[in-house]
């Protein structure tokens, strides 16, 4: 597989399980930029301008690998690249700034 191919594969994965609940993402300190962490490797994903940025960070802080949407979208043409990046990366915000706990707890005040 090209790193592409891997790359696309590695959106889907994650897509996939952080709606089953399995990866669980954290906010960082730039606004926006959301991160899951595995045991040697952090996944970044970033807006940007119009687009969506994945980056896989290692153990000591390097980016091993960046990519964007257009660049993916351009390798795997009509495959949904970039509403796939957008909805993982409106689910990693939601899970990261604790979204459904606060609607709970509001829809819990109001009765």
């Amino acid at each position: 597989m090209t790193v592409e191919e891997k790359l696309w594969v590695l959106i889907q994965r994650l897509l996939t399980k952080t709606q089953e609940g399995q990866v669980h993402w954290e906010k960082t300190a730039i606004a926006g930029v959301f991160q899951t962490a595995f045991p040697s490797y952090i996944v970044k994903l970033s807006p940007r301008s119009n687009d969506f940025v994945i980056s896989i960070i290692n153990e000591y802080g390097s980016v091993v690998e960046t990519s964007d949407d257009v660049a993916l979208a351009q390798a795997f043409p009509s495959s949904g690249v970039y509403a796939k990046m957008q909805e993982l990366h409106e689910l990693a915000r939601r899970e990261a700034l604790g979204v459904d706990a606060a609607l709970d707890s509001l829809l819990g005040e109001l009765g």
